[in-house]
């Protein structure tokens, strides 16, 4: 196979896009090994520009994938919200083992709807917050988003992470990124870094995902 006709495979007279499934969305395809579907040309020029156009939308599915783990964490939390307070009260007749697993995910859901405890690894990170003000925020220019892209990008890869939740992010870090930053960057370049960063916080914030606007982009 030739790096141009990657992932195309023929079947019969028709054209197939056939890839692994990436590992930072594995999580989004259970038991599944790879992405296969018809592009439904016999033209190997369209089946490129099929394959282009569907390998865009899954760079970006990738971008703002969030972690396995928070992934399980929001289900739990789904199930938490609907049950939680029942299984608290001792009147109810239900129990934790009704409706979760014995695991530290779950646990931390069913804490965080029963009791209010949000101090556990699995919180509202920055990708998610980026991922809501896009797509609550539709009039940002496509300029606008992509620089808020490329400022979470180059954040998250000064921390060598793929994702992190908002309220792990503390001041000793963000001023290390800055002190990063001024090596390259001058001072107005780094305040529009900054500030597209304290937009995401702001931005999570106001759906009351965290509790206070942090101040260590400030």
């Amino acid at each position: 196979m030739t790096t141009l006709n990657k992932h195309i495979k023929k079947h019969h007279d028709t054209y197939v896009y056939h890839r692994r499934v990436p590992k930072a969305i594995a999580h989004l395809h259970v038991g599944k090994t790879h992405i296969t579907f018809s592009l439904n040309t016999s033209c190997i020029k369209t089946a490129r520009l099929k394959r282009d156009r569907y390998n865009g939308q899954l760079a970006i599915q990738m971008q703002s994938a969030l972690s396995p783990e928070r992934e399980t964490f929001k289900k739990h939390l789904q199930v938490a919200e609907e049950y939680g307070e029942g299984i608290k009260d001792v009147n109810s007749g239900l129990f934790y083992d009704d409706f979760f697993p014995r695991n530290p995910i779950a646990r931390a859901a069913y804490r965080q709807v029963a009791y209010g405890e949000t101090n556990h690894p699995y919180t509202y990170t920055i990708k998610e917050a980026l991922s809501s003000l896009l797509a609550r925020k539709t009039s940002l220019s496509d300029d606008t988003k992509q620089k808020l892209n490329s400022s979470l990008k180059r954040f998250l890869t000064f921390m060598g992470v793929n994702d992190i939740g908002l309220q792990d992010i503390d001041k000793k870090s963000v001023v290390a990124y800055v002190e990063h930053l001024g090596d390259e960057y001058a001072h107005g370049t780094i305040a529009a870094h900054l500030s597209r960063l304290k937009s995401i916080w702001t931005h999570a914030f106001q759906l009351g995902e965290i509790s206070i606007i942090e101040r260590q982009l400030t």
